[in-house]
């Protein structure tokens, strides 16, 4: 058996363990049902995988040897959550992963059957683990998750607004541009401030 030094770094979270079950699966050949015996269907997260490693037949310097390789690209595949900071905003995180899962179920061609809906931060990780996307590749998936929550946002924005097409003088296109960098605005909201504010103060006959 490898000494509990070796393991401790194990924490038992159900993303860890995902990740290093199928991680050792592929170094060993540990695969249900050639290398995984019956006894091991009753244990679950941490004390599964460990009992893994105990099956497997390899010499214990050699095992100690992968342990450490596994515990170091760990730590390495943890540094690039930094890449899903965006979705652990405090306020909106949840609604963020909400909004990825939506893009999931319209995009991936390929995600499992299996595959739980993600509605927080850890879901969404361990889906990104799952999927192992090329760097690439993660980075236009991400890119277009975001395209979509702002095109949500902008529609909980504007649902009681409609566009209105209206023809301005080119001084007062100036005027408008002026007063929206001013204001940093864009020119909708210049106008539609001004309208506002004109029909406030009894300006603007209303019908």
């Amino acid at each position: 058996m490898l000494p509990d030094d070796c393991l401790k770094w194990i924490d038992g979270g159900e993303r860890q363990y995902q990740w290093l079950l199928s991680r050792i699966e592929e170094v060993s050949d540990l695969r249900p049902p050639k290398g995984l015996s019956q006894e091991l269907v009753h244990l679950t997260g941490r004390n599964h995988f460990i009992a893994t490693l105990d099956i497997w037949d390899v010499d214990i310097a050699d095992k100690a040897r992968e342990i450490e390789n596994l515990r170091k690209e760990w730590l390495k595949h943890k540094a690039n959550d930094r890449e899903f900071a965006w979705f652990e905003d405090k306020k909106e995180g949840a609604r963020r992963c909400q909004c990825a899962w939506e893009w999931v179920e319209r995009n991936d061609r390929f995600i499992s059957k299996e595959q739980l809906p993600i509605s927080n931060y850890q879901e969404l990780l361990m889906y990104f683990d799952e999927a192992k996307f090329g760097t690439g590749e993660q980075k236009a998936v991400i890119r277009g998750i975001k395209q979509r929550w702002s095109r949500k946002q902008f529609d909980e924005r504007t649902t009681d607004k409609k566009q209105v097409n209206v023809m301005l003088s080119k001084s007062v296109i100036t005027i408008l541009d002026e007063l929206a960098k001013k204001h940093d605005l864009k020119r909708g909201q210049v106008l539609d401030r001004l309208i506002t504010m004109e029909s406030e103060q009894g300006r603007i006959n209303q019908a």
